[in-house]
């Protein structure tokens, strides 16, 4: 009789313990990308993209929606790699959409300069957004600037890039956007 409770223990020590490894494995599956809420770097992190939408505290009509955006790309290896601006539906409703491909930025100056917090850019383009996009009275979603492999033609797997969570507002033909947060994307 004993020798069957030891086989009992046994198994219910070995239950918990593949129950708990089954438990952290699930959590480390999504650990490749992390977002960070605080998207200021310190003096000696280095991020590889960042924008700033000048025109994000604007109303605009709801059939020309163009934000105006200046950017910049750091890295020495970017190479074989390829950038673009994505736009997410939060609701999950959409698929990720690419507003523009950046492509043989190696070969020019992409760079961008932080001073005290602030930031430089060399480079300035105009993104737009389809009125399609933006089917409710109010919603959130984000827009990204994005550096990927030159083989994830799908443009699925960031390497890193920066994030703007925002939230929009249409009203009477117009719609309005306030930012909710920054973030910096890494995949480690």
């Amino acid at each position: 009789m004993k020798m069957f409770y030891l086989s009992k223990t046994k198994k219910s020590f070995s239950l918990i313990v593949l129950i708990l490894t089954l438990f952290v494995l699930s959590f480390s599956v999504g650990c490749g990308k992390s977002y960070e809420e605080n998207p200021k770097p310190s003096v000696g992190e280095k991020r590889v993209c960042s924008f700033s939408v000048s025109d994000i505290n604007s109303t605009f009509p709801t059939d020309e929606i163009d934000l105006t955006v200046k950017y910049g790309i750091n890295s020495a290896a970017t190479v074989n790699c390829i950038a673009a601006f994505i736009v997410y539906d939060y609701d999950g409703g959409k698929p990720p959409m690419v507003l523009q491909k950046i492509e043989n930025f190696a070969n020019d100056d992409y760079s961008f300069t932080v001073t005290d917090g602030n930031y430089s850019y060399k480079q300035k383009t105009v993104l737009h957004l389809e009125s399609g996009f933006f089917d409710k009275t109010e919603g959130e979603f984000s827009i990204c600037l994005c550096l990927f492999s030159a083989e994830d033609a799908l443009y699925e797997n960031p390497l890193s890039g920066y994030r703007y969570n925002i939230k929009y507002r249409v009203a009477e033909n117009k719609i309005t956007f306030e930012i909710k947060n920054e973030s910096v994307i890494r995949h480690y």
